[in-house]
């Protein structure tokens, strides 16, 4: 009797099941989850995930913001949920977000720099594109990554679905590389491209032949299926609640999706000058940018017409083309390098510097996400290269001969700057982050760590738990290392091992991490991610001063001769400041977001700063005028630009170490 009824239970839940999806009726489907965000809304993400093993897919694809914090328990925690899949025997195929690794200690991308998936399933292939970044909130693709990328897209025989957890381009754009990977799109045949990020259905539309779709987030209840039919796709947005609506339907073959034809060729005029010349087929209207300003729309044109631009005084030209026709939207980009009298050279990475370069006797020394240390000389001449286990983040540094790097595997070494033979190598559990150079010894970030390491042998000293994430490298000031972390801890750390002070400065949102303080007499000034400005007194824990809502919530302190203090802001404001009661001097908007790079003295009179949408802006350090700016190309630039001789270095995440003459 009991087992009669309980098939007649499942019998009815399966047809309303049924009725109340019709894709369970289609050939094939699978689920798609963004933003869960564990364990944010932990019962909800449990229910939800419960009812996607009622339905059975043949995957689940997860793109990103796994956790909140990224943190080994919330990842042990979101661990036992996702087995409930794995025991219905579905797989799950997951990329990371901006939450799983801006906060994480652990290294959570492998040593190949980034964690994608290329999935057979039905008649699709399933791309998932690692865009996460250490921590920054932006999304990042690399060059090792698109290449792999089109390699696929090439080599498959089928319709590419690609997945990523940041908009890369089309409706909406949250990275600096994304524009390369809609190139390869426009010359696919991928039909849908699925985002996460925003926690809404509401960005969306059909870009080079392929439906761009924002989804929902898992914490507000919402997954996503994609079914297929007959030729057709259908995409639909279901919740907890019992919705379940249809998005939109797309044709899996492209030439019923895609006919509008938009080909772009640059000629080079002069020295300055260049022409775009243009052919379209089923156009109506165009609007080109230029180095991110609108250059000029088009409405009223010939299938074929040419348009030149001046260049002025950029290293390079950036052209978006943003193309309405009877398709949709055609996205196109140009990048092309040009000689600006400012630009004296510029050296190609194998992949996106994210750390700042540094310089000793002639010698310019970086390490990139691809795993690779480079040495250059004055001209930006290669000396030698070499390629290691693991993507590199953190900075490096040089005493004497010695060159000082650690990569996100945890392998700190150091090799002589002449031979290059290995003096000595270590292992950390976690990866190394950063490295300050104190008298006697440096200072490791490592995980949640702070070792003190003999530079002449690699041997550890002393260890401090930093109670989270050390990200940025500490600031030296004889005997002392001042060192921020994401656990909330502003530490003053003796050379010789002494854990001096801790102030509780803020942990989570409120991080100072970011940050490399500055010393001024008895006041420690520095900036947390929630946009404040503090000032600290050392003497006396209770004695300290705030500037709320100025955005200087990324940028580390310079200090002039004169006992001044500079930070920048996310809006692109820089300010001088007096680092006693934060009383501000002077500030200047260059009109371009500022993360992470800072603002640098260069001689004794100019101020430099980088946006993140590749501008260098040159500042007058007494009244903050800007005097000149300088696009040096698409890409974030993260790192401080480094005062090297006439001029400054520049690195870049498009894999570029630039070297800008100030002399000219």
């Amino acid at each position: 009797m009991k087992k009669t009824l309980f098939l007649m239970v499942f019998l009815s839940l399966s047809i309303y099941a049924f009725s109340k999806h019709p894709f369970l009726n289609h050939e094939g489907f699978v689920v798609i989850l963004s933003d869960l965000h564990f364990p944010f809304a932990k019962e909800k993400v449990e229910f939800l995930v419960d009812q996607v093993c009622k339905i059975k897919p043949g995957a689940v694809f997860i793109l990103g913001d796994l956790t909140e914090m990224g943190s080994d328990y919330e990842f042990s925690e979101l661990d036992k949920i996702i087995s409930r899949l794995n025991s219905y025997e579905i797989d799950v195929y997951e990329t990371p977000g901006n939450h799983d690794t801006r906060w994480s200690p652990r290294n959570r991308k492998g040593e190949s720099g980034f964690k994608g998936f290329c999935i057979d399933a039905g008649p699709f292939e399933f791309l998932g594109v690692d865009t996460s970044m250490y921590f920054e909130h932006h999304g990042h693709i690399g060059i090792l990554q698109l290449q792999w990328i089109e390699t696929r897209l090439k080599q498959s025989e089928k319709p590419v679905v690609i997945m990523a957890h940041h908009p890369f381009g089309g409706p909406a754009n949250f990275t600096d590389d994304g524009w390369k990977l809609m190139n390869l799109i426009n010359d696919s045949n991928v039909p849908i491209v699925l985002v996460g990020h925003g926690h809404s259905y509401d960005i969306k539309g059909m870009y080079n032949g392929a439906w761009f779709q924002m989804v929902g987030a898992a914490k507000d209840g919402w997954y996503t299926v994609l079914s297929w039919e007959d030729g057709e796709i259908f995409l639909w947005a279901l919740n907890t609640d019992g919705v379940c609506n249809l998005i939109r339907q797309i044709p899996a073959g492209k030439e019923r999706r895609y006919s509008q034809i938009l080909k772009v060729n640059l000629r080079k005029i002069g020295e300055k000058g260049v022409s775009l010349y243009f052919e379209t087929e089923g156009i109506k209207q165009i609007t080109l940018t230029i180095n991110n300003s609108i250059f000029k729309k088009f409405s009223d044109f010939e299938k074929r017409f040419e348009v030149p631009v001046e260049l002025h005084n950029d290293a390079c030209i950036f052209a978006k083309i943003l193309a309405e026709g009877i398709d949709g939207f055609t996205e196109r980009y140009i990048f092309s390098d040009f000689n600006s009298s400012k630009l004296l050279w510029k050296f190609q990475a194998s992949d996106g510097v994210f750390s700042n370069p540094v310089c000793s006797d002639g010698k310019i020394c970086f390490a990139d996400l691809s795993g690779t240390v480079y040495v250059l000389d004055d001209y930006g001449k290669l000396l030698w290269k070499k390629k290691f286990s693991g993507p590199f983040v953190s900075n490096v540094v040089v005493r004497g001969r010695k060159l000082i790097f650690g990569d996100l595997m945890g392998n700190l070494a150091a090799y002589d700057l002449e031979t290059f033979d290995e003096i000595w190598s270590m292992n950390f559990d976690y990866p190394v982050f950063s490295i300050a150079s104190g008298q006697k010894n440096i200072a490791v970030g490592s995980g949640e760590n702070l070792y003190l390491v003999d530079p002449d042998c690699g041997r550890i000293i002393y260890k401090f738990y930093m109670y989270g994430t050390v990200q940025s490298p500490a600031r030296f000031v004889s005997p002392y290392f001042l060192q921020t972390s994401w656990g909330g801890v502003l530490s003053i750390i003796d050379e010789n091992g002494k854990l001096v002070k801790n102030f509780a400065v803020g942990a989570g949102y409120e991080t100072a991490a970011p940050c490399t303080p500055e010393l001024f007499d008895d006041w420690i000034v520095f900036t947390n991610t929630s946009g404040a400005l503090h000032g600290q007194n050392i003497s006396m824990k209770t004695k300290r001063w705030r500037k709320s809502s100025l955005g200087a919530g990324y940028s580390s302190v310079e200090k002039d001769n004169s006992g001044n203090a500079y930070v920048s802001s996310i809006n692109g404001t820089i300010y001088k400041f007096n680092p006693v009661d934060g009383e501000i001097l002077w500030k200047s908007n260059v009109g371009g977001r500022i993360y992470d790079s800072s603002p640098r003295i260069v001689g004794e009179e100019m101020l430099i700063v980088c946006t993140i949408d590749g501008n260098i802006f040159f500042l007058d350090l007494e009244k903050g005028e800007v005097l000149e700016k300088l696009y040096l190309g698409p890409g974030f630039i993260f790192s401080k630009a480094y005062p090297y001789k006439s001029g400054v270095l520049v690195a870049s995440m498009n894999g570029t170490i630039a070297f800008i003459d100030l002399s000219k």
